[in-house]
C-alpha cells in the first residue's frame, strides 16, 4: 500500500484513513435516496462530482492526518450517493427489456475503476508520490461533471414532476414503444406515492429481505478488506516488495474485470440465484483455503495464498458483485 510516509502514519492510523471512506459512504446512501427524489437523479450526480472534487483536493493537499481522514469521510459521502444515483439513473433510462444487463455493467464500471488505481498504485510504488496519485483522480471526477451536462433527466423523474412531455420526448429517444413504459403518460394520471407501511407488507417482505440480504452480503463477505489491503495480504503470503505486490493485486484487478464481464453474459443465460449458490459456495472455499495458508509462511503457502485469493474474487465477479445491484 502507497502511504504518506513524512506523516508517520502507525498501523490503526492507516487502517482509520483507509477505511473512515465507509462511513462517509453510509451517510451518503442514507441520504441518496432523498436527494433523487428532491432535486432529481441528474443534479444528484452533478452535486456528487463537485463533492468528489472538493474531497480529492483536501486529500492531495492535506498536510496532516486530519485533513486527510476529512477528505476521505467526503470522498465516502460521494461514494455513499453516487452507489445509489447511478443504478437508479440507468435502471429509468433503459428500456425493459435490457434493463438487468445495462444496470449491471455499473459494476463492470468499478471493476474498470480498481484495475485503473491498481495501475496507477504500480507506477507510483517506487517514488510514493501519494499527492499525484491522489491527484489522477481529478481526471474522472472532471469527465464525469462535464458529462452531466450532455445527458437529460430521467423520464420517471420528470412525469413525477408533471413534465410528461419532456418525459415522453426522452422515452420515444431510448424507447421503440413507450406504452410499456412503467412512466404513467396519460393525461391527468399521477403516481401515488408508497409508504413506509406498504414497504413492509406482508407480500412484499420476502423480495425486501432477500434485496437487502444480498446488498449486505455483498459488503460482509469481505470484499472491500480484499480491495482495500489486496498489496498487504499478498505481502504476508510472502511477496516482500510493495512494487511486486502490487502487480500481483493488478492480476487481481485484472480477474475481477474479465470475471465480471462472464457475469454479465450469464445472468441471463443461467440467471440469478444459481450464480449467487455457486459463487458463495466458491467464496467460502477459498477463503477457508487462504486462511490455512496463512498457518505458516512457505513459499508453496504463498502460491496457496495468492491462488484462493484470486479464486475468492473470480466467484464474487460472478455473483455477487454484479447480481446484488
Amino acid at each position: 500500500m502507497i502511504t504518506p510516509k513524512d506523516f508517520n502514519l502507525s498501523t490503526v492510523a492507516q487502517e482509520v484513513i483507509i477505511s473512515v471512506i465507509l462511513i462517509g459512504a453510509l451517510v451518503g446512501a442514507c441520504f441518496g435516496g432523498i436527494l433523487t427524489d428532491r432535486i432529481g437523479r441528474k443534479t444528484t450526480l452533478l452535486l456528487t462530482s463537485i463533492i468528489f472534487l472538493i474531497g480529492i483536493f483536501i486529500v492531495m493537499t492535506a498536510d496532516h492526518i486530519t485533513a486527510l481522514v476529512v477528505g476521505r469521510i467526503i470522498l465516502g459521502l460521494a461514494i455513499g450517493i453516487v452507489s445509489l444515483a447511478v443504478p437508479l439513473y440507468i435502471a429509468e433510462m433503459s428500456d425493459p427489456g435490457h434493463r438487468g444487463a445495462l444496470v449491471s455493467l455499473n459494476q463492470l464500471a468499478i471493476t474498470i475503476g480498481i484495475l485503473l488505481a491498481y495501475v496507477v498504485d504500480y507506477f507510483y510504488a517506487p517514488t510514493g508520490e501519494w499527492r499525484s496519485m491522489f491527484g489522477l483522480a481529478l481526471i474522472p471526477a472532471v469527465l464525469l461533471f462535464i458529462g452531466l451536462f450532455l445527458i437529460p433527466e430521467t423520464p420517471s423523474y420528470l412525469a413525477s414532476k408533471g413534465n410528461k412531455k419532456k418525459a415522453i420526448k426522452i422515452l420515444k429517444k431510448i424507447e421503440v414503444n413507450t406504452s410499456k413504459s412503467e412512466v404513467v403518460v396519460e393525461k391527468g394520471s399521477s403516481k401515488k406515492m408508497g409508504s413506509w407501511k406498504q414497504l413492509f407488507h406482508k407480500s412484499l417482505r420476502p423480495a425486501l429481505i432477500a434485496g437487502i440480504g444480498i446488498s449486505v452480503f455483498q459488503q460482509i463477505t469481505g470484499i472491500n478488506i480484499v480491495i482495500y489491503y489486496a498489496p498487504r495480504i499478498f505481502q504476508l503470503a510472502g511477496i516482500e516488495s510493495a512494487t511486486s505486490a502490487i502487480l500481483a493485486t493488478m492480476g487481481v484487478g485484472v480477474i475481477n474485470f474479465l470475471m465480471t464481464i462472464i457475469a454479465l453474459w450469464l445472468i441471463d443465460m443461467v440467471g440469478r440465484k444459481p450464480l449467487l449458490i455457486v459463487g458463495l459456495i466458491g467464496m467460502s472455499l477459498s477463503l477457508g483455503v487462504l486462511g490455512i495458508g496463512f498457518l505458516e509462511t512457505t513459499r508453496a503457502t504463498s502460491v496457496i495464498s495468492i491462488v484462493s485469493l484470486m479464486t475468492y474474487v473470480s466467484f464474487f465477479a460472478i455473483s455477487l458483485g454484479p447480481v446484488a445491484w
